[in-house]
């Protein structure tokens, strides 16, 4: 007897039989789904599901090694390339900035050269206002002489005892002049001068070689050496030079030169008018005198008491 219960259920599925048919679906079991189905070939398949689906299959990657190879050697070639480039802009760099070095080396050495060329002329400027400070002085020695020469000439007391005239500018112009110059005697007439004047200099006194600025001989070549006369920038050069002259006699070769200062023609006639006087007060017996320079100018002195005797003339 059949239980009531399985009838109802024969008809529900009869129903939903009716119902996949009705809606063209397919029904799957469960548990074959699960095991699967042994083909004849041997394989399993499964037919679970409304429809089966085809997969399609995965296409291969198009790329060889050879070409990825070729990419990476590009890429590395590319790279080799820009490190070529980066060498390179370092070198010019360097190079730059050696050139940089070398120019702000020799802008230091202009500099250098600049700030010797201040103290040399700041040296300079000083050894000026020395000289004219010598100058003034010897203006006024020589103002005050021809005053008194004026004074000399109008009291009728007496000669000159210096044959400058008191009016004479051109004569004081003259002195000024002068005083740069020493005259140098005795030197064998030939083509070494300026060695042997700078080696008399730079034995007497050295440091007057840096501020000599000429050398002549005086007069028309002769039998005779002529004169030679140096020319100074400072009077106190020529000063320092004759204050020392007598060194020269330490000489080896040189000793036998004579150095005096360049006179005009009114000193080389007083000196003649002093060496009459000295020669006429010898001549009457007077001894032990001579001629000596004083600040200057000449006079006749007694060689042990040193006292001056004024020129006669």
């Amino acid at each position: 007897m059949k239980d009531p219960e399985d009838g109802d259920n024969v008809e529900k599925y009869s129903d939903n039989n009716e119902e996949l048919s009705d809606g063209k679906e397919r029904w799957s079991c469960p548990a074959c789904c699960k095991q699967g189905r042994v083909t004849r070939s041997g394989s399993t398949s499964s037919t679970c599901g409304a429809r089966s689906e085809t997969t399609a299959p995965l296409q291969p990657d198009q790329s060889t090694p050879t070409d990825t190879l070729t990419l990476i050697l590009n890429q590395l070639s590319t790279m080799a390339s820009d490190i070529k480039d980066i060498k390179n802009s370092q070198s010019q760099l360097r190079t730059d900035v050696a050139y940089c070095r070398n120019l702000l080396q020799q802008h230091s050495d202009s500099i250098s050269r600049h700030d010797d060329l201040i103290a040399a002329c700041e040296t300079n400027i000083q050894n000026i206002q020395v000289t004219q400070t010598e100058l003034s002085s010897n203006i006024a020695n020589i103002e005050s002489r021809l005053a008194r020469s004026m004074e000399t000439m109008h009291s009728g007391n007496g000669a000159c005892s210096t044959p400058i005239a008191p009016s004479s500018q051109a004569e004081t112009m003259e002195l000024f002049r002068r005083s740069h110059n020493i005259i140098l005697r005795d030197i064998a007439e030939g083509n070494d001068d300026i060695n042997i004047v700078s080696e008399i200099i730079r034995h007497i006194e050295p440091s007057a070689e840096n501020h000599r600025l000429s050398i002549t001989r005086l007069g028309r070549t002769t039998s005779s050496n002529r004169l030679i006369r140096v020319v100074f920038s400072s009077p106190i050069i020529v000063s320092n030079i004759l204050r020392k002259k007598n060194s020269i006699l330490s000489h080896p070769t040189l000793r036998h030169v004579k150095i005096s200062d360049d006179k005009t023609r009114g000193q080389m006639q007083e000196l003649q008018h002093l060496r009459e006087e000295l020669r006429r007060r010898q001549t009457t017996g007077e001894s032990n005198i001579t001629i000596k320079y004083f600040r200057g100018k000449p006079s006749i002195v007694h060689t042990a008491t040193q006292e001056i005797t004024p020129s006669k003339n």
